[in-house]
């Protein structure tokens, strides 16, 4: 009979197909997506993009809104940080107010002022009047 099996009984081998390294490089670097959309979204879509390919129309929806949303949430948070930490004064001929730059003239002056005046970390007030040495830790 041939080779020691029956006809039917002889296993089929599928061999995979062989893919240079590139293919997965590419294929690793580019995913493939897939999406579903209704048949009235189709056509609007075809007629939005023009000669443009839907990954083009993607790219260019993408980038575009997230560099706003980007921009927006950052000038948000900069001026959250800024209106809640920033250090200023009054000008006393205008009355405006004068914002201090860290490392400053007007920085170190108000660092050399403090020091001059005793201003301090209230705790560490607390423990120079009980007598408390300054290397000495309380343990709470």
């Amino acid at each position: 009979m041939g080779r020691g099996r029956k006809k039917a009984e002889r296993v089929r081998v599928i061999y995979k197909h062989y893919y240079p390294p590139s293919y997965y490089r590419y294929q690793k670097e580019h995913p493939a997506i897939s999406v579903r959309l209704t048949k009235d979204l189709k056509e609007l879509l075809d007629k939005v993009r023009g000669d443009m390919s839907y990954s083009d129309v993607v790219k260019k929806v993408l980038t575009k809104d997230l560099k706003e949303i980007y921009e927006r949430a950052f000038d948000e948070g900069y001026k959250r940080a800024f209106n809640e930490y920033a250090i200023w004064y009054y000008c006393v001929v205008c009355g405006e107010p004068i914002y201090v730059t860290p490392n400053s003239n007007s920085h170190k002056a108000m660092i050399e002022y403090m020091k001059q005046h005793g201003w301090g970390h209230s705790t560490c007030h607390e423990k120079k009047r009980r007598g408390v040495a300054k290397n000495d830790r309380i343990e709470l």
